[in-house]
């Protein structure tokens, strides 16, 4: 037999309930309200009448759904600020200085612009008359990830190359990208730039995009690479070595007279 009658609340959230409903054996169905009360959202409800998912808040907007399983649930590919948890080795957000960037190539400009920012007011601007790059240093690890928002306008190519040196040879891993093939590029063990199995992607200039990458240098390997939605297992190939006594570094490249946009630049100690 159920149970029906009233409740009192008194103290510090007495009066911030209010019912949402009753069922027909008088039990209460919900009860929310106060300071959270209005960053709840019902995405789905199954079957039974159960919640799903719940999600709204200052990072709803920051999930994006890639697939559902069998079971209904949702994967999310999650594009907010840093979604890991682990040392982190490197981080920018570019909301201060550049301190922690140089522009290499002399007729290329650099900058933190207000024009658009993925996240806070500010970016990072790279333009060059030839090609351009900027790059920071980051600290010696054995195996890491990097992650980084940007944006691109008409470009030839653009790529991402992380240098590391364990004393006596550098690591090179290199993600490249061409818009006019739709394709991704990775730099192999000889040097030569090869398509990214399972690459083919349109990635649209003038929007916020998300590359994530892996890397082992105890075994000089690629890992896990995801670009937006696409996710490839890239962890049998073997990246470029050779003997170098350059340090570690993190380079963002654009070619010709091509522009970029980089925001939340993260790399993470695995």
């Amino acid at each position: 037999m159920p149970r029906t009658g009233r409740s009192t609340i008194q103290g510090k959230y007495g009066d911030t309930l209010t019912v949402i409903g009753v069922d027909g054996d008088g039990n209460l169905l919900a009860v929310m309200k106060g300071d959270d009360a209005g960053t709840l959202r019902t995405i789905a409800v199954d079957s039974s009448g159960q919640l799903i998912s719940v999600i709204k808040g200052s990072f709803a907007g920051t999930l994006k759904t890639i697939s559902v399983d069998t079971a209904g649930r949702i994967e999310a590919f999650v594009q907010g600020n840093i979604p890991y948890a682990g040392p982190v080795i490197f981080y920018d957000n570019f909301e201060s200085a550049i301190l922690k960037w140089t522009l290499l190539t002399l007729d290329a400009s650099s900058g933190l612009t207000t024009q658009y920012s993925w996240s806070g007011d500010k970016s990072l601007y790279l333009k060059g008359n030839g090609a351009a790059r900027v790059y920071g240093y980051v600290r010696t690890n054995k195996e890491i990830s990097i992650d980084i928002t940007y944006r691109y306008g008409v470009t030839t190519s653009f790529s991402f190359l992380l240098r590391w040196y364990d004393g006596t040879n550098e690591k090179s891993v290199e993600l490249r990208y061409s818009p006019a093939v739709g394709a991704w590029y990775y730099l192999n063990s000889s040097g030569n730039y090869i398509a990214v199995p399972g690459g083919t992607q349109n990635i649209a200039p003038e929007v916020w995009n998300r590359i994530y990458a892996e890397f082992d240098f105890n075994l000089d390997k690629y890992g896990i690479f995801k670009s937006n939605e696409l996710s490839v297992d890239m962890s049998s190939i073997s990246c470029q070595s050779s003997v170098s006594a350059l340090g570690g570094q993190l380079n963002i490249n654009v070619l010709s007279n091509d522009e970029m946009w980089i925001d939340n630049v993260l790399v993470i100690e695995l």
